[in-house]
Order: C-alpha cells, then structure tokens, then sequence
C-alpha cells in the first residue's frame, strides 16, 4: 500500500523541493520526482504543474528556464512560505 501525505506533509515537501531546487542543494532526481508525482491536492497540483513547464514556458539554452521563470518561482515559494494561494500563470 502506498503512503498518502496530509496536506502538511505535503506542503512541507514542496516547500522543501522549491527550495533545494533554487539553492542547487536538491539530489539529482529530486526537481523530477517533485514535479511528477502527484501530492493529491489542487493547489499543489497546480504548483507541480507550473514547476514541471518552467522551462517550456520560460526556456533558456543550457539552463532549466529563464530568470524570468526563476523569479516567478521564487514568488510561487514566497506565496506558499505565506501559506497564500498561488494564482494560476
């Protein structure tokens, strides 16, 4: 059976991976799992997704996305250290 994370739990790995990801101090497959396995709940959802595109919708040859992408990232991790609703982008 499958461990399923409460919303705090939850929160609190996201908030994790958003961070270590943005430090450079996350492991090699960490960004990946972050952003590809579902947490089961919208808003985070919504966040993962978001994360998963950046570097579609913001790309950036020999980066994972622009500083543009980046700088929206850190005001998706200040919204939820806020513990704020993310709006959709």
């Amino acid at each position: 059976m499958a461990y399923k994370l409460d919303y705090t739990e939850a929160r609190h790995y996201a908030l994790k991976s958003i961070r270590d990801f943005l430090t450079g101090e996350g492991g090699e497959w960490d960004w990946d799992d972050f952003t590809s396995i579902p947490l089961g709940f919208s808003e985070l959802r919504d966040l993962q997704q978001f994360c998963a595109y950046l570097s579609i919708t913001y790309p950036e040859r020999g980066r994972y996305c622009s500083e543009e992408g980046m700088e929206l990232l850190r005001g998706k991790l200040k919204d939820l250290e806020n513990n704020t609703p993310t709006t959709r982008i």
